[in-house]
């Protein structure tokens, strides 16, 4: 179960990093122009989510459902969530033209989502909540929606990119 709570928070970051990389285009700049500009938004985001979901990774590590998380996991977990935020404010800065505005606005409000149900879950964490707390907040059916409707953005990205001849490799 931490595995899989563990898993979505990286398959979070990941769709979210893959999901900015094909909205649509600046005012006169073109949709390939416009996913070089967000890619480059990625990989700064991913050099601050990837340390947060390894140390996410090592805090659990080993742990039993009936374990009381571990000290830090709050933080950490508020910080990820904080970046994923952040990230969303970058993508929603942009201003893309076409097709690319729709799909950047679901993509932002998909990632508004993940944040706040994030923010929610690590505000409900207490001193006596467990990993398993954890797993079964990770596995609710409100967050199988978070995930859900982050996948479909990432995947009307995808077709963005497929559809303008972009090369990338939306890991949805």
């Amino acid at each position: 179960m931490k595995t899989m709570h563990i898993g979505m928070v990286a398959a979070l970051a990941a769709v979210v990093a893959v999901l900015a990389v094909a909205c649509g285009g600046d005012d006169g700049v073109t949709v390939e122009e416009f996913v070089k500009k967000v890619y480059e938004l990625d990989v700064k985001h991913e050099m601050v989510a990837d340390p947060l979901r390894t140390e996410l990774n090592a805090a659990l590590a080993d742990r039993a459902p009936e374990d009381k998380l571990p000290g830090g996991l709050k933080v950490t977990l508020a910080k990820l969530f904080d970046e994923e935020d952040r990230f969303a404010s970058q993508i929603g800065a942009l201003d893309p033209s076409g097709a690319g505005k729709d799909i950047q606005k679901e993509t932002v409000a998909a990632l508004r989502a993940e944040a706040k149900y994030g923010r929610e879950l690590v505000d409900s964490l207490g001193e006596n909540t467990t990993v398993g707390d954890i797993d079964s907040a990770f596995e609710s059916a409100e967050a199988v929606q978070v995930d859900t409707r982050r996948s479909n953005a990432c995947m009307s990205l995808q077709k963005l990119a497929d559809d303008n001849g972009i090369d990338v490799d939306m890991t949805c």
